[in-house]
């Protein structure tokens, strides 16, 4: 099982690690505290398109020294990732981005910085909120975001619940990985296409 951010509480139900009570009311909790950790409007999302990871992460990383935080949020497909941080760090990569050689940049209509060391006020709040809630080791191994390696064991899965609020969403890797291990049939369960369309 795999989870695009969000997603990931959907994989651990569905792997048997966590209940589907505790889910919603964990999910519910977390987008209270992702919205309170920076106040609106001064933080942000884009996605890159046309540019390798490496050269993009050498732009935020260059943007995020000069005092406007912005780093690497969603690597979803080859060519394909997600910047987040402040609006002015967003904003100064996106237009590097677009000068070293990036296809396309499209700013994101989201409520808040997500994926990034932004959201480091809200892990407390969610690691109280998963510590009070009973997770099994899951039945499905499930590819974690932070990771994209396979894990089982619950505390670690709640560990990485937590741990994924302010780490990238390495969806490329994890798909790699599966593909790797001879995965050949892919279902998305959700609203739309979103990740198979990409």
């Amino acid at each position: 099982m795999a989870g695009h951010s969000l997603g990931e509480y959907s994989a651990l139900v569905a792997a048997g690690a966590l209940r589907f009570d505790d889910a919603v009311y964990a999910v519910h909790e977390r987008g209270k505290f992702m919205q309170a950790a920076v106040p609106a409007g001064e933080g942000t999302m884009a996605a890159v398109i046309g540019m390798e990871r490496e050269p993009l992460m050498q732009i935020t990383k260059r943007v995020s020294e000069s005092g406007h935080a912005v780093q690497l949020a969603n690597l979803n497909a080859p060519g394909q990732i997600v910047i987040s941080g402040t609006v002015e760090g967003v904003q100064a990569a996106s237009a590097a981005a677009k000068e070293e050689g990036a296809r396309r940049v499209m700013p994101l209509n989201v409520s808040g910085p997500f994926h990034s060391a932004l959201m480091e006020p809200a892990k407390e709040q969610l690691r109280n909120v998963l510590t009070a809630i009973e997770f099994q080791n899951a039945r499905i191994p499930v590819v974690t975001n932070i990771h994209a390696t396979p894990v089982s064991n619950g505390e670690e899965l709640r560990q990485g619940l937590v741990e994924q609020l302010t780490s990238p969403v390495y969806w490329e890797d994890t798909i790699r990985f599966m593909i790797r291990e001879g995965v050949d049939t892919f279902v998305e369960f959700g609203s739309g296409q979103v990740l198979s369309g990409s």
